[in-house]
């Protein structure tokens, strides 16, 4: 009897940690999501501080910070409430032993933490990759752009001026231009 209940509570504890490990995902996944925006919605304000002298790795700092602390926050919330609902359990049900380690809530917000720094970087990197990628795409385009002129034919002595017998729309060059 005693085997049975224990493989139960191993079955429920294992059931708890795949819940906890989909609830850390999905809320890794929210906070990228609010960082993605928040720097979409602050490229003024992150102009001006880098106009001002901040470098980019600064900037870096402020968004990671502002994404550790809205997932230490949601640890925080997460181990409020699951400290009162443990209360309320032992309130119902005194004969329960309702007991929670202060390891474990530490580990907790450390995790909470962890994720929100992570995933702060994970946008950071995904930035970057996009960037590199999309300056090498423009390089590509410019150097195999069929219609692009990168050289004017000129002989080098002087100014550029239409060829001798015509006259330019231009003001300052062409038969006015050569005989002043």
């Amino acid at each position: 009897m005693l085997d049975t209940l224990d493989r139960v509570i191993r079955i429920v504890s294992l059931a708890v940690v795949g819940i906890g490990v989909i609830s850390l995902l999905v809320g890794s996944i929210g906070i990228l999501t609010m960082m993605w925006i928040s720097v979409n919605e602050r490229t003024s304000e992150i102009g001006l501080v880098r106009a001002i002298g901040a470098t980019s790795g600064q900037v870096l700092l402020l968004f990671l910070t502002e994404a550790a602390l809205i997932s230490t926050l949601g640890g925080i919330l997460g181990v409020t409430a699951g400290l009162g609902v443990a209360q309320l359990l032992h309130l119902y049900v005194p004969a329960l032993p309702v007991h929670t380690p202060m390891v474990y809530v530490a580990l907790a917000l450390i995790v909470s933490l962890g994720v929100g720094l992570a995933s702060g970087l994970m946008r950071h990197a995904a930035r970057r990759r996009l960037t590199r990628s999309s300056r090498s795409r423009r390089n590509e385009n410019h150097r195999s752009s069929p219609g692009l002129i990168t050289r004017l034919p000129h002989s080098g002595a002087g100014p550029l001026r239409p060829p001798a017998g015509r006259q330019s729309r231009f003001r300052g060059y062409g038969s006015q231009a050569q005989s002043a």
